[in-house]
């Protein structure tokens, strides 16, 4: 009983929060769909919409967990928030992620 009492309030607090805070609204809207990555074996496209950053890097990895960055590159701001970088040439079996 004691347990389900403690999962209800957990469900309270969680439903009774506000989905998004009051100051979100000022941030720029992206209608676009190609956010993530747009992969071809020619080249490779990588957006992210991240409008409060400073600047932002894609790192990329030779194995998807405990490896050294093998390579940094920088985002470009791009429209409405967003941020955006190019690999040339097919990065197939690369791992990456992003740091704002």
């Amino acid at each position: 009983m004691k347990r389900f009492c403690m999962f209800l309030a957990f469900l309270a607090q969680l439903f009774s929060g506000k989905a998004q805070k009051d100051g979100f609204a000022k941030y720029p809207v992206y209608k676009g769909t190609d956010l993530g990555l747009t992969y071809t074996n020619i080249r490779s496209n990588f957006k992210i919409w991240a409008p409060t950053a400073q600047n932002a890097q894609l790192l990329i990895y030779e194995e998807g967990t405990g490896g050294e960055v093998i390579q940094r590159l920088v985002m470009h701001k791009g429209e409405s928030g967003t941020w955006w970088t190019v690999i040339p040439g097919d990065p197939a079996g690369k791992f990456y992620t992003f740091r704002v």
